[in-house]
C-alpha cells in the first residue's frame, strides 16, 4: 500500500491527476488503488500477478516454469512456429482472463468506488502487453463504472521521475520501477 500511496501522490502532484485507478501487477499480487478528488478513496489486492500467467503457460504448453517465463517475456517480440504461437496465445489469454475476472471481482466488493476514466498500470506484469490490451479492449469496466470510457496508461518510472535518473546505472525505467521513482521524486521535492 505504501508503494501505491507514493505512486498516487506522484500522479496527483506531478501530473495533476484527480481521479484515476492504479493497478500494480506484481509477481504474486495485484494491488489496486482508486483516487478521487486528489485523494486515495480505496485500496485492495488479489492474489494473482505475473506468476499466474507464467504458471498458466507452463501448464497449458507442458513446459518448465523457466521456459514459460521466457515465453511470457518474449511474447510479441519473437517469431514462434504457428502451433507454438497458438498454444502460447491461448495460455496467455486464459491466464489474463482469470486475472481480469479477479480484478472485476475485487472492484465489485468496493461499492463506494467506481472505476474512474483513467487507469494506470504499473509493476512488472504491466510489461505484458496482453494485460494492457485486455484492459483497453474488453468491456470489463462497464460492470464497475458508470459506463464511461476508460483510458489505459502504462505508467513507467521515467513518466514520474523525468530526468532525475538519466545518468543512473542501471537506469530507472519501466513500469516495474514506477513505485521507486515515485518515492525518489518525493524525496527530491522534500529535500530541495
Amino acid at each position: 500500500v505504501a508503494n501505491q500511496a507514493a505512486i498516487a501522490a506522484a500522479l496527483i502532484s506531478h501530473r495533476g491527476v484527480q481521479d484515476a485507478m492504479i493497478v500494480n501487477v506484481g509477481e504474486r499480487i495485484t494491488e489496486v488503488s482508486v483516487i478521487g478528488d486528489g485523494a486515495i478513496l480505496s485500496t485492495g489486492q488479489f492474489a494473482l500477478g505475473g506468476n499466474a500467467i507464467t504458471r498458466g503457460i507452463a501448464e497449458r504448453m507442458g513446459v518448465s516454469r523457466s521456459g514459460a517465463e521466457r515465453i511470457k517475456r518474449q511474447w510479441g517480440k519473437t517469431i514462434l512456429p504457428p502451433a507454438a504461437r497458438a498454444a502460447a496465445g491461448g495460455a496467455i489469454g486464459t491466464a489474463v482472463d482469470e486475472w481480469l475476472n479477479a480484478l472485476v471481482a475485487l472492484l465489485r466488493k468496493d461499492a463506494q468506488s467506481l472505476v474512474p476514466p483513467q487507469v494506470y498500470i504499473t509493476g512488472g506484469g504491466a510489461k505484458l502487453e496482453a494485460i494492457e490490451r485486455a484492459l483497453a479492449r474488453r468491456p470489463w469496466h462497464r460492470e464497475v463504472s458508470l459506463g464511461t470510457p476508460v483510458e489505459i496508461h502504462r505508467l513507467n518510472a521515467e513518466d514520474i521521475a523525468g530526468d532525475l535518473f538519466r545518468n543512473a546505472y542501471p537506469s530507472l525505467a519501466g513500469p516495474d520501477e514506477a513505485a521507486l521513482a515515485a518515492i525518489a521524486a518525493r524525496l527530491r521535492r522534500e529535500h530541495r
